[in-house]
């Protein structure tokens, strides 16, 4: 399997009560009674639901936030910013009720990317990867002054300092549970990737809308009198300031498991799209995977996550052994 689909999810600390659905609900539609609701699958640490009112033939989104309650403000933000140039939940309302923080959004219809590809539909691998190239062109040519996070306003609040990669990388490595499992030789290997090519990250100019999360996982697609095409992109909260790169290693880290039409579509995409790759963005896309991956290692434990841990070990493996073949 892949893009993630073996990853232990983050257990929910709470299941909400109908009581509390119907409250949040009248609160941000008024006269308009809950008629039924059901869980939508595949949130990691926060609740979504697709919620049915009477008297409305459109559902809504009921996303109550348990991981970040912050970020309801910035994706909302987000939603005014990309506007119809792409599709997002446009959040209607926010609000608090009984100590949890949740928005009431527009729902989209539609399966998630990953469903496609992993399933048994039938379309066009090109086309479809095209498509995604073009909408993380039209996300990165949304620009910000400088690089960092975002407050709620979509205020840059923190300048990204320059990563010292090969700072980070010795403190991810010289964690004895991850150093353990990866194994004295692999554990060399990264450290020798980190020393050989540090250069590539020393400009740190881009100030491009980042995705933070740019997955199969988190793209919806839908298919209407014709190819499949996308009808929304979810989950913002991890939204930021900085390199398209990383929205780029993000989608092309399951690639190795895909035909190769998956990779060159969506890079061609992105070069229709306006986007220029930097020189050796291939290389760079890789060692920003291996970080991810040495960071999903470092924050989750091994005992209650041990098949995320696996499929981490073998990405970076995979990351790994496209330097043996440059």
């Amino acid at each position: 399997m892949t893009f993630k689909t073996t990853w232990e999810k983050t257990a929910l600390p709470q299941n909400l009560s109908t009581d509390v659905i119907v409250s949040m609900m009248k609160k941000g539609c008024r006269g308009c009674p809950v008629t039924s609701y059901e869980m939508i699958s595949g949130g990691c640490a926060n609740i979504n639901l697709k919620v049915f009112l009477e008297g409305e033939k459109n559902p809504r989104l009921l996303r109550v936030y348990l991981r970040d309650t912050e970020s309801s403000r910035r994706e909302q933000k987000l939603g005014n910013l990309l506007g119809s140039s792409v599709p997002i939940p446009q959040i209607e309302y926010r609000g608090n009720f009984e100590g949890y923080t949740f928005a009431i959004a527009s729902f989209l219809e539609g399966i998630t990317l990953r469903e496609l590809l992993l399933g048994q539909e039938t379309y066009d691998l090109e086309a479809i990867m095209l498509t995604v190239g073009l909408a993380l062109a039209r996300i990165a040519s949304h620009k910000f002054s400088h690089p960092g996070f975002f407050d709620d306003e979509l205020e840059i609040q923190a300048d990204i300092k320059q990563p010292d990669f090969q700072a980070i990388g010795k403190v991810y490595l010289q964690d004895e549970a991850v150093a353990s499992f990866l194994g004295k030789d692999t554990v060399q290997k990264i450290w020798a990737l980190l020393e050989d090519y540090d250069h590539l990250f020393s400009n740190r100019s881009e100030s491009n809308l980042v995705h933070g999360d740019f997955g199969p996982e988190n793209i919806l697609v839908i298919k209407r009198d014709g190819p499949w095409q996308i009808s929304g992109i979810l989950d913002w909260e991890f939204a930021f300031s900085g390199s398209t790169l990383w929205d780029v290693a993000n989608m092309v880290r399951y690639g190795y498991k895909m035909p190769p039409g998956f990779e060159d579509a969506f890079i061609r995409g992105l070069s229709e799209g306006g986007v220029v790759l930097p020189n050796q963005w291939r290389p760079k896309v890789r060692i920003l995977n291996i970080f991810s991956l040495l960071d999903v290692l470092a924050r989750r434990d091994f005992q209650t996550h041990p098949r995320t841990w696996a499929d981490s070990k073998e990405v970076i493996h995979e990351m790994l052994s496209f330097f043996n073949r440059e």
